[in-house]
C-alpha cells in the first residue's frame, strides 16, 4: 500500500499486479490446451509399449500420466519422435508445437503490453485514486 502512494512507483506496482493476473489467465489457457493436445494426441493412434512396464520399472513411459507429461515436455520442444509412430500423431505434434509456442507467447506479450499502456494512460487517475484510498484508511 505503501508504494502505490509515491507518483513513479505507484503506477509500477499496478502495472505488475494486473500482468500478473494476465499471466495467471495464460496459465489456465495454457493448461486447457495442452489437456486439448494431450488428449488429441493420446487418440491419435500411439502405440504404447506395455510390454516394458513391468512392477518396479521407473520408466517414464511407464507412468500412468505419461501421456499428459508428454505433451508436456512436446511444448517445450522435447518432440519424443521415437513414440509418433503415426501421421496423426506428427501432424497433432506440429500443430501443438506452433499453437503453444508461437501463438500462446505472442497472446501474452499482445496482453501484457495492451496492459502497460492501458495503466500507463491512465498513471495520473490510478495514483490520485490510490493516495486517496491509502488518506483515506489512515
Amino acid at each position: 500500500r505503501i508504494l502505490s502512494v509515491d507518483k513513479t512507483l505507484g503506477p509500477l506496482v499496478l502495472i505488475f499486479r494486473r500482468m500478473g493476473r494476465d499471466t495467471l489467465i495464460f496459465g489456465v489457457m495454457w493448461g486447457v490446451l495442452l489437456m486439448a493436445f494431450s488428449v488429441a494426441l493420446h487418440g491419435s493412434g500411439i502405440e504404447s509399449d506395455a510390454a516394458s512396464c513391468v512392477e518396479g520399472n521407473m520408466k517414464a513411459s511407464c507412468w500412468q500420466t505419461w501421456w499428459v507429461v508428454r505433451t508436456y515436455f512436446q511444448a517445450f520442444s522435447q518432440p519424443f519422435f521415437e513414440e509418433m509412430n503415426s501421421d496423426a500423431s506428427m501432424l497433432f505434434l506440429m500443430v501443438s508445437w506452433v499453437v503453444m509456442n508461437i501463438i500462446m507467447v505472442n497472446l501474452l506479450i499482445a496482453r501484457m503490453s495492451s496492459t502497460y499502456s492501458r495503466i500507463e494512460k491512465q498513471s495520473e487517475k490510478e495514483w490520485m485514486f490510490d493516495l486517496y484510498l491509502a488518506t483515506k484508511e489512515y
